[in-house]
């Protein structure tokens, strides 16, 4: 998954969060490129789980206070796509990654970066309007 400026929103703040996004769904791409049967990355997988869930809270939470503040109609609507992909994150069975660990893998990777391109892309991208130069938390 690579970030380039056509990705960008204008707003610092949300364009880097979005980066830091970008930076740790390819580290799960990696960790699948470098996936063997042999190799015991469960912990690994875990941690970047982890880090997934909580900076997507983190930068969830940034981008609706500045929707907030530059009143932007489709906030509710946008909140509750934010919601369903933590519920997703959320629902991640441990079990699932112990049992058959390069197809959760592969499923997880699929779906992270779908939603998160999709997201970024497309949701994001109606909100570019309302934001003023710079809205500052």
């Amino acid at each position: 998954m690579i970030w380039d400026e056509s990705l960008a929103v204008g707003n610092e703040i949300i364009d880097h969060q979005h980066q830091q996004l970008f930076s740790i769904a390819t580290q799960l791409e990696t960790l699948f490129e470098a996936y063997s049967e042999t190799d015991d990355n469960y912990d690994e997988i875990i941690r970047i789980l982890i880090k997934l869930h909580l900076y997507t809270m983190k930068h969830f939470e940034a981008e609706e206070k500045i929707l907030e503040a530059v009143d932007f109609p489709g906030l509710a609507m946008h909140k509750k796509e934010h919601q369903r992909f933590i519920l997703f994150l959320e629902r991640i069975k441990v079990e699932a990654i112990e049992t058959d660990r390069y197809q959760t893998l592969l499923d997880l990777l699929a779906y992270v970066v779908n939603w998160i391109m999709s997201h970024v892309k497309g949701t994001d991208s109606a909100y570019v309007p309302y934001l003023p130069c710079e809205v500052k938390l």
